[in-house]
């Protein structure tokens, strides 16, 4: 067990997050001079970069853990969220590929890859992609509501207000409260 697997854990709050980021970016970065070939320092540090919304930092050191270990499915995990947060879609598409390859939380991997093919306006894709996070995780409310959103985009009212329901159901009302709004209803 290196230092970064010992020690990392003395700095996660109850949300899985760094309660001090800069601390922990700190002692991460002083990991990896420590120890180079870590990728594991540079996708926790990638992961940390990512919580204070500094994604192009991010995507440099989960691309160089990537490098350092090809199937660091975390690593591309988090790449692709911030590939996505920066407008880079495609790219994002190709890591959430890579990650469902590697069959990691898959049904996540889907939801993700869903929402940068929506992005990209790729809806029937995207619509594809929230089909199998559904199956794969039946109560996924907020592929639900994403699917139902790219039903919208796509004039099929029936199909994206039965989602949107569903959504609800599971606890997301966001796009049936957009519906209502809009005085749009199922029928």
């Amino acid at each position: 067990m290196d230092s970064i697997d010992k020690d990392h854990d003395l700095f996660i709050d109850d949300k899985g997050k760094y309660a001090d980021p800069q601390r922990a970016i700190k002692y991460l970065t002083e990991s990896i001079e420590l120890l180079p070939g870590s990728a594991k320092g540079y996708a926790l540090r990638g992961f940390t970069y990512s919580d204070l919304g500094q994604y192009r930092q991010a995507i440099e050191d989960y691309s160089q853990a990537i490098r350092l270990k090809p199937d660091y499915d975390f690593a591309y995990d988090g790449r692709g969220k911030a590939y996505t947060k920066v407008g880079q879609y495609q790219s994002a598409v190709e890591d959430f590929t890579e990650l469902i390859r590697l069959k990691f939380d898959e049904a996540e991997a889907f939801y993700s890859r869903g929402r940068a093919y929506h992005y990209l306006e790729e809806y029937q894709l995207a619509i594809e992609d929230y089909d199998e996070a559904i199956r794969l995780k039946p109560d996924y409310a907020d592929a639900y509501m994403c699917r139902g959103m790219d039903y919208f985009k796509q004039g099929n009212m029936e199909l994206c207000y039965r989602d949107a329901q569903k959504a609800y159901e599971l606890g997301n009302c966001t796009l049936l409260d957009l519906l209502k709004e809009a005085d749009i209803d199922g029928d």
